[in-house]
């Protein structure tokens, strides 16, 4: 449970928010736990089962649902390089172990949302292109993990998550270590 709780604490304060959320790359339920107490309903996604299973255990509360898919730009089935050991460390790879299935957020039918959360090991602007209606029609905040090391996987940098997010009308308004949080302009 003290896997980042500084940054959990600090972020959730930011945002301040009681609407809905969404936890892309819920893992075992860190994040998911404190968004449960911050917001009305929370939607994770974690669309490998070993974990999800011991997400299930982690999380009390019922205000949340789960979906066993990931989230990226179309939908496809992709490999990801899993280590059971490592739960924490598993993406996208075309040398990958395992296949999951991957769908666009903006196929799926939300409510309102106030809050996204990704997590997804350098395909994150693969997630956040699925979801630009959804992004345009809410404007919620959306806080995204950046880690250049995880990032130069995919060929990409945190200056590409900057562009990325300036092409959508957004700008970074918080960041804690490599926890940053944009919002619409």
């Amino acid at each position: 449970g003290e896997y980042q709780k500084i940054q959990r604490d600090a972020i959730l304060e930011f945002v301040n928010k009681d609407g809905n959320a969404i936890d892309i790359g819920a893992h075992v339920g860190f994040w998911l736990k404190d968004l449960q107490k911050t917001f009305k309903m929370v939607y994770a996604f974690e669309p490998i089962s070993d974990v999800r299973e011991c997400l299930k255990k982690n999380v009390e509360k019922d205000n949340y649902l789960l979906f066993d898919f990931g989230l990226g730009d179309k939908n496809e089935k992709v490999m990801v390089n899993y280590i059971p050991e490592e739960t924490g460390n598993t993406y996208v790879s075309d040398h990958g172990n395992r296949e999951i299935q991957i769908r666009r957020l903006d196929e799926i039918k939300l409510p309102k949302i106030d809050y996204i959360k990704i997590d997804a090991e350098g395909y994150e602007i693969k997630v956040l292109q699925g979801a630009e209606g959804l992004i345009t029609r809410d404007e919620p905040y959306i806080h995204v993990e950046v880690k250049q090391k995880i990032l130069e996987r995919h060929g990409l940098s945190a200056v590409d998550i900057d562009r990325y997010f300036e092409e959508i009308d957004y700008k970074k308004v918080y960041r804690i270590k490599s926890e940053f949080v944009y919002a619409k302009k």
